[in-house]
């Protein structure tokens, strides 16, 4: 059950390559559930910059074309780095 592994994640792993990849899978698996708000927190717990943008790219593409506005709000309010906000927002070229 992605809920529970998520809470495991979160509240007991050290922060660190493994918590990250563990995170990046469960957010892959939350999105699955059609659980878009969970992904988003479970890929905001991750701490490594590249694998962070690479898991949120995914949310964040539907989302911005769902409802831009309230997808280009979360990204700018969140406490994500600058590098990150910017490579979400950036138009990604449509893919063949």
């Amino acid at each position: 059950d992605p809920y529970s592994a998520s809470d495991y994640v979160l509240e007991n792993m050290e922060p660190g390559a493994t918590k990250d990849s563990a995170a990046a899978i469960l957010t892959q698996n939350l999105l699955r559930q059609q659980d878009p708000g969970n992904a988003l927190a479970m890929a905001e717990s991750i701490t490594d910059p590249e694998l962070q943008a690479q898991t949120l790219a995914p949310i964040t593409e539907g989302w911005l074309k769902k409802n831009p506005e309230e997808a280009t709000n979360w990204i700018q309010s969140s406490t994500l780095p600058d590098a990150t906000k910017e490579a979400l927002l950036t138009p990604k070229p449509p893919r063949p």
